[in-house]
């Protein structure tokens, strides 16, 4: 069997990431909670697992397209640390960033929301880029004697093509 060198690094890759990330946080993180960032119709939309991360230790801003957000999740303030036999979840204050096409986000409107230590976060695309379905006339027919068969709308509202009135 050939070693393919590629592959191995890429199976390598995601961990490798977030390894990346918190060395180049250094001191400012000591976890990163994992996240998802996908795209519906209307929206960008940032779902970051906080278990054990409280509401008022949370910090959600949107500046010039990038979306940070900071936490910090309290080590066990009713037990001591020589208490403990094993400890593999992290502690510690944490940001995540994400970059998104800020000429496309609508800053105005983002929400967020949290439900079972999952926070997610909306972040509605600005009117721009959304998608939008225009209308084509069919101007075969004379315009004078019977106007076209349908009406479009231009983008500034006006109807150009609108049917004349009879006579």
């Amino acid at each position: 069997m050939t070693r393919d060198p590629f592959r191995e690094l890429f199976a390598f890759a995601p961990g490798f990431t977030q390894v990346l990330e918190a060395s180049r946080q250094g001191a400012a993180g000591s976890w990163l909670p994992p996240l998802d960032v996908y795209e519906t119709k209307d929206a960008y939309v940032v779902v970051i697992d906080v278990p054990g991360v409280s509401l008022d230790r949370l910090d959600v801003m949107l500046e010039n397209g990038v979306l940070t957000v900071r936490g910090e999740r309290k080590f066990h303030p009713c037990v001591s640390e020589e208490s403990f036999h094993r400890v593999e979840r992290r502690f510690g204050q944490f940001t995540r960033s994400v970059s998104l096409p800020s000429s496309r986000v609508e800053s105005d409107g983002v929400t967020a929301r949290s439900s079972d230590g999952v926070l997610t976060i909306e972040v509605p695309k600005a009117a721009a880029a959304q998608p939008r379905r225009i209308t084509v006339v069919d101007t075969s027919t004379s315009i004078e004697a019977e106007g076209p068969t349908s009406a479009s709308v231009a983008p500034n509202g006006d109807t150009p093509f609108a049917p004349k009135e009879a006579k």
